[in-house]
């Protein structure tokens, strides 16, 4: 990887590009997406060791997992919400327990109400888009960088999740970015090939 490598346009119109084609999923389509994405994400093997396994509360059209949760908890997992603690920090787990009324977080996220916080073996992450580069899938986010700072700090297997419609070329990862283990689509996994 090259570290100097930016993106081919600049990664502010990227994401706008990416958030339009997102937005274009609707109705049963996106229905049949994310239950193609549900049922590839259980197939993959860190998520079916993880102990304690973070997800996301889905913003902004993202895939919504939401209804494994009772599966996975009915498996015994634990659940885990991010929470933001500070702009420069990675991301806190806390517990997600079911039926307890999540508080509204920032950027308008819901989170658990108990901010004890556990360590999650596996995060399933959100992508706005993605990248294969050297054989491992990169993950465009928002451009915050809390899921990057959060892997720099806490090495385990990381998981994308992200409706084909991500794809692009017009991104390379930079010094900042951390690879995925595994990238999760309506149609396929994509392992990488030094996962963590």
């Amino acid at each position: 990887m090259d570290e100097s490598c930016e993106s081919r346009i600049p990664r502010a119109q990227l994401r706008k590009l990416m958030l339009a084609r997102r937005a274009e999923l609707k109705g049963e389509t996106r229905t049949r997406h994310d239950r193609a994405i549900a049922r590839n994400l259980q197939e993959v093997l860190p998520v079916r060791q993880a102990r304690v396994l973070a997800l996301y509360w889905p913003i902004k059209g993202e895939p919504d997992l939401r209804p494994l949760a009772a599966g996975w908890r009915a498996q015994g997992k634990i659940l885990a919400l991010p929470v933001m603690v500070s702009r420069d920090a990675g991301l806190t787990f806390c517990v997600w327990a079911e039926d307890v009324h999540l508080e509204m977080g920032p950027f308008g996220i819901p989170i658990p109400p108990d901010r004890t916080p556990v360590a999650p073996d596996c995060l399933v992450i959100p992508c706005l888009g993605f990248n294969v580069v050297d054989g491992k899938p990169w993950r465009l986010g928002y451009g915050a960088g809390y899921y990057d700072r959060t892997l720099a700090q806490r090495p385990v297997p990381a998981v994308g999740i992200a409706y084909e419609e991500g794809l692009t070329d017009q991104f390379e990862p930079n010094a900042m970015d951390a690879p995925l283990s595994v990238l999760v689509t309506p149609s396929r996994v994509i392992a990488s090939i030094a996962s963590p």
